[in-house]
């Protein structure tokens, strides 16, 4: 039984001390312009004077603390998918197969159609799910790699004049 009133004595006392914090804030930020107030007034009383502004230089930030964007110190580059530190062995040379080879550059990057897959011939774009072959560097779709998983593993293929086992 005093345990129980105990309770319920800490518990009014808890909300008459979150009553006076929320009282406090009310007082102290001004909710509504009233009458004869302008909302320059207002804001003052919120935000301060020193508000910073692009078009004052002397309100302009002058610390790092106050610009929005901090410069990274970065010593190593890491991988987004494993967090590791990427090595420049690890990295591999990406090739893709043009849709007709005899084309100048600037005729193939005004195209619609500029690459296609070496195994299966599908032109590639941007909603289609790619994937490079990590010997040789190949672009193939994810379709052509589901193929060859349900081919036999053991039977070699040839990308470019290469032999992949």
């Amino acid at each position: 039984m005093l345990d129980r009133k105990n309770k319920i004595a800490l518990t009014k006392k808890r909300k008459l001390k979150q009553a006076k914090e929320e009282a406090e804030l009310e007082e102290a930020i001004p909710k509504k312009v009233f009458k004869g107030e302008s909302t320059k007034d207002v804001a003052t009383d919120r935000f301060g004077s020193g508000t910073a502004s692009f078009w004052d230089a002397s309100k302009a930030p002058t610390t790092k603390k106050e610009s929005a964007f901090e410069e990274k110190d970065v010593e190593k580059v890491l991988d987004p998918v494993t967090g590791s530190v990427l090595k420049l062995k690890k990295l591999v040379k990406v090739k893709f197969t043009a849709v007709d080879p005899n084309i100048t550059e600037t005729k193939r990057q005004a195209s619609k159609s500029r690459w296609k897959c070496p195994v299966t011939g599908d032109i590639l774009t941007n909603k289609q799910a790619c994937v490079v072959i990590k010997p040789t560097g190949d672009v193939v779709t994810q379709k052509a790699v589901d193929v060859m998983k349900k081919g036999n593993l053991k039977r070699k293929l040839t990308l470019a004049g290469k032999v992949i086992n």
